[in-house]
């Protein structure tokens, strides 16, 4: 038996659409007044506020999926939701005092402009006074339009980050529209590389890696390459720049003992610490510096020269065996790699999350090996209520071990 097909009550609907018309002028009158220009309601009649309301998401950005790039549904609506959430509650100073964000910006203040610069050639007096008082307090969009594109490109660049899975597919955003108000619509198209990939001999066994390389918002892949000259090896392999291979273990490493930071913000800083490395030799090893944005030394990238290329092996927090700080660690507190795993000191969350840091003489312990970094407030760092209440006592306990440890000496 068929269902009968509801009928749609076009009364119901002509009130439904009036209402939302009804919403939108509120909102038009809302910002006019936070622009101080509400006196502009008079020029904007029904046919303009109508033709507004049917334009307001003809700016709004739109994304799409490159030919052949592949997402799956339950992804798409991840990246829609995503980007729904950002630029919402991004912030832009649109005059002095006044925050906005990305999506207001668009679905309003342009549409505000766009409505008064389709009647600025009307000639009548009062409507060219009112339009000059307009253009005298509102902001100027051009630059607005710029700021609303570089939040769009830092939206773009995290979902990117998001989408990409090292080694297997790097994702960027590009925007394939002008930056300019003289050009409609945003369309943002989702992009996909996928990185060169070998196998090599490393310590005697096969190992697969895969050329390091990060993307993006509207650049697209960039690769890494180290000149030779910062790898201070007397010439031998001249000066041309020497291309960064990855082994996942890095990853690995890095997800272990850098555990309290999001995954996309360890991948950034792998990729920025790589790009401008800090390098130094230490006990025949190529180390590179491992920091979030150059102020905060977390660790090392360990490199290995390897038939004409650069392979990132594995990384090191501060107080992993194999770093000057660990070692200097180990010499003045006598802790070992067995020590660092029970306590977990050799993860980040130790000194982030428990009362390691409140413990005057632990706490001097670490900061003379040149751990102390690790106990500055970072940014991303994720608070892990739970891991503090379980690991309340570590510093006392751990403490106590180590001065058991003297007594036997």
């Amino acid at each position: 038996m068929k269902r009968k097909k509801k009928k749609v009550n076009a009364q119901q609907t002509r009130q439904e659409q009036a209402a939302r018309l009804n919403s939108y002028k509120k909102k038009i009158l809302h910002y006019l007044k936070l622009m101080n220009c509400e006196e502009v309601a008079f020029m904007i009649t029904n046919e303009s506020m109508r033709a507004a309301y049917r334009s307001r998401y003809f700016n709004y950005p739109k994304i799409q999926i490159a030919e052949g790039v592949t997402v799956s549904n339950e992804v798409k609506k991840e990246i829609h939701s995503d980007f729904e959430e950002m630029f919402a509650t991004k912030s832009i100073e649109v005059i002095p005092g006044l925050i906005m964000s990305p999506k207001e910006v668009v679905t309003y203040l342009i549409v505000i402009y766009t409505t008064v610069k389709a009647i600025e050639n009307s000639s009548n007096a009062k409507t060219v006074q009112l339009i000059q008082n307009f253009y005298a307090k509102f902001p100027d969009m051009e630059a607005l339009f710029k700021l609303v594109f570089k939040e769009l490109a830092q939206i773009m660049s995290f979902i990117g980050l998001f989408l990409t899975r090292q080694g297997e597919s790097i994702c960027w955003m590009d925007h394939i529209s002008e930056d300019s108000m003289e050009v409609s619509g945003i369309i943002i198209e989702i992009n996909e590389f996928v990185p060169e990939k070998r196998t090599l001999i490393i310590d005697g066994n096969s190992r697969p890696i895969f050329r390091y390389c990060l993307a993006f918002a509207n650049t697209g892949p960039r690769d890494i390459s180290i000149p030779a000259e910062k790898l201070d090896m007397n010439g031998s392999i001249g000066n041309l720049p020497i291309a960064v291979f990855l082994q996942q273990h890095v990853l690995h490493r890095l997800e272990e003992r850098l555990d309290c930071l999001p995954d996309f913000i360890r991948r950034f800083y792998l990729y920025t610490s790589l790009n401008e490395p800090d390098i130094i030799h230490y006990k025949g090893r190529i180390l590179a510096g491992y920091s979030l944005g150059g102020r905060f030394r977390l660790g090392y990238i360990v490199l290995d020269y390897h038939e004409g290329i650069l392979v990132a092996k594995t990384f090191l927090l501060l107080t992993n065996n194999g770093t000057p700080e660990g070692d200097r660690l180990k010499e003045n507190s006598g802790l070992t790699k067995i020590d660092h795993q029970y306590w977990t000191t050799d993860k980040l969350s130790a000194f982030q999350n428990s009362d390691i840091k409140d413990h005057a003489e632990m706490k001097e312990i670490f900061e003379k090996a040149g751990c102390g970094i690790l106990f500055e407030e970072l940014p991303f760092a994720n608070d892990d209520e739970d891991g503090n209440v379980l690991r309340a006592e570590v510093a006392r306990h751990m403490f106590e071990f180590m001065k058991t440890g003297e007594d036997k000496n």
